[in-house]
C-alpha cells in the first residue's frame, strides 16, 4: 500500500515506523505505552492506496485522544 508523503513523494506503507511513531509519542508524553495498544490503534486504522501522510497521522492523533488525552 502505498502513502503520499508531505514532500510528494510515495513510499510503502510501513507498520513498524508506525508503530515507532506511537511509542515515541507515549514516550514523549512520560507515559506507558503497552504493545497492545499499538496494535490495536494500528489496525484500527483505514489505510488505502495512496493515503496521505497527514491523513495517517489524523487519524492516528484521534485514536490516541480517544485512548490518553495526555499523549
Amino acid at each position: 500500500m502505498d502513502v503520499r508523503k508531505t514532500n510528494g513523494s510515495i513510499e510503502e506503507f510501513d507498520k513498524a515506523k508506525l508503530a515507532r511513531g506511537i511509542h515515541e509519542a507515549y514516550k514523549s508524553a512520560k507515559e506507558y505505552c503497552d504493545d497492545s495498544i499499538v496494535v490495536s490503534i494500528i489496525n484500527n486504522l483505514y489505510i488505502y492506496e495512496g493515503i496521505t501522510s497527514a491523513e495517517i497521522r489524523r487519524q492516528v492523533e484521534e485514536s490516541l485522544m480517544s485512548i490518553n488525552k495526555r499523549v
